[in-house]
């Protein structure tokens, strides 16, 4: 499981809920170059979506630039497309950016950002 795919899936703004749905079962298996290959049997089990339902889901997951097919087939059978999510950052990729915002900001433009009491 890729705790940095599935935390990017919550943070995505789909209008789906499907697509959110089929997306965090692929981020659920997803490696750590974020690609994954669930079976369509495989995401039907976790979603229990029907076929047709999950397949609109991946065209319009791709036409939204989120995940990419690789072209390689995996699986016992080497059927199983491989699947690249697109956009995943990393827990160091984020820190390094949050770090450099905490640097750059000064206790005094903290404290005018700083809600009333």
């Amino acid at each position: 499981m890729s705790f940095d795919a599935m935390r990017w899936v919550w943070s995505l703004q789909i209008v789906k809920g499907t697509d959110k749905f089929v997306l965090l079962s692929m981020a659920d298996r997803a490696d750590e170059r974020h690609c994954c290959y669930p079976s369509m049997s495989r995401l039907q089990f976790d979603t229990g979506l029907n076929i047709k339902t999950i397949e609109a889901a991946l065209r319009r997951l791709r036409d939204a630039g989120i995940i990419q097919k690789t072209g390689r087939k995996m699986g016992q059978t080497k059927s199983t497309p491989e699947y690249r999510l697109i956009g995943v950052r990393g827990r160091e990729e984020a820190f390094k950016e949050t770090k450099h915002i905490c640097k750059t900001a000064t206790f005094s433009e903290q404290k005018k950002k700083a809600p009333p009491k």
